[in-house]
């Protein structure tokens, strides 16, 4: 978000004020027993998370969320009896965090030009 991810300073308290973002995906396999069967249910998937985006945009306090892919039809290594189909979602996080300083900052600075060493 800026140089260092450095947003903002509070330059009398010392406190700084950070942000940066998170990227990510998450993959949903489609299960079927058929593979034109996890195909379709692939698609109508993808099609719901494309449809809802902004609510889970809006719930989970993203930056961002689509719908990426949706993969090829292949059989299940668990079960010889189904097929999967993976479909991506990636979304990004914003993240914002300060620090404060254990000590504040010189909050004032007294000179004194009167006064000289054979004053003390």
């Amino acid at each position: 978000m800026g140089i260092g991810d450095i947003t903002g300073e509070d330059y009398r308290s010392g406190e700084l004020t950070f942000g940066g973002y998170w990227q990510g995906s998450h993959t949903i396999f489609a299960l079927a027993k058929e593979g034109a069967e996890a195909q379709i249910l692939a698609i109508e998937v993808a099609k719901c998370l494309l449809w809802f985006g902004s609510e889970i945009l809006e719930q989970l306090e993203l930056q961002r969320f689509v719908p990426v892919s949706i993969g090829e039809v292949a059989a299940l290594k668990e079960s010889r009896e189904h097929y999967v189909v993976p479909v991506v979602v990636a979304y990004v996080v914003p993240e914002f965090w300060k620090l404060q300083p254990d000590a504040p900052r010189t909050k004032r600075i007294v000179f004194r030009t009167s006064q000289t060493l054979s004053d003390y």
